[in-house]
């Protein structure tokens, strides 16, 4: 959008154009009127900050009448010469006593208010409760005592009777020794069909991410005595099988 406007002095001509522009929107301080958006040309060197022209009345149809200094809106019957007075919206002044007495007021009120729900909704589950209690009032208090006595008496017979069969087959229930403390006499023999023939099989692969967890596995074994380092010609391939908790160590399987 580009305007010229001529501009003269008394020494020389000088012709300016106008290509710069905003939108405008106007209203009021009390938010009772507001104009639509308009394009306004950035003109320097006016003699006030807005002028509104001819287009500007016709796009929000406003009735100018200058006998009576008027300015009306046809929308709203606004007058934008004569606006109403801007209402006094200051807060009145209040000491520090009438704020805390306001205060402490408005915490009674909601805490009123916060006790009327809670008994809304915890009187029906109190009264549940009551019924559940008087309901189980015919229960035969002597009985379930006995019956309680009796539970505790066989579970400490029961602990007596499996230290008993600890005590008598201790052999079977002490854990394995270490390897270095077992006997070395021949316990059993056992005889191959084909005494030339060696069962040797390659380990199986593992997924990289359980390398880990089979080298923890290896050295607990190791530690414990139950394996020790071979150069057997008989071999046997060992594979891990995963556990549901993945935070556990996997368990360890021989393929014989």
């Amino acid at each position: 959008m580009n305007i010229s406007l001529a501009l003269s002095d008394s020494e020389n001509h000088v012709v300016t154009t106008l290509s710069e522009w905003v939108k405008l929107k106007l209203f009021d301080r009390n938010n009772l009127w507001s104009s639509c958006t308009v394009r306004a040309v950035v003109t320097p060197g006016l003699c006030t900050d807005v002028i509104l022209g001819l287009p500007f009345l016709q796009v929000n149809k406003i009735v100018t009448d200058h006998g009576s200094k008027t300015c009306i809106a046809k929308g709203n019957g606004y007058d934008l010469l004569n606006p109403p007075p801007t209402p006094d919206v200051r807060e009145p002044f209040m000491s520090l006593q009438e704020k805390h007495r306001n205060l402490r007021r408005s915490i009674k009120k909601q805490r009123k208010l916060l006790l009327l729900q809670l008994n809304s909704v915890g009187r029906p589950k109190k009264e549940k409760i009551d019924n559940e209690c008087r309901a189980s009032n015919g229960i035969d208090v002597v009985a379930a005592i006995r019956e309680r006595i009796e539970i505790l008496a066989d579970k400490a017979k029961f602990m007596e009777q499996g230290d008993k069969l600890r005590t008598e087959f201790k052999d079977v229930f002490d854990p394995l020794p270490h390897y270095d403390d077992l006997s070395n006499e021949i316990l059993c023999k056992i005889n191959l069909k084909d005494a030339s023939l060696s069962i040797k099989t390659r380990s199986y692969s593992c997924p990289r991410k359980y390398r880990d967890a089979w080298k923890t596995l290896i050295q607990q074994h190791l530690d414990a005595g139950r394996i020790r380092p071979s150069s057997s010609q008989y071999a046997s391939p060992a594979f891990i099988v995963p556990k549901s908790d993945p935070t556990v160590l996997p368990r360890w399987v021989n393929d014989y």
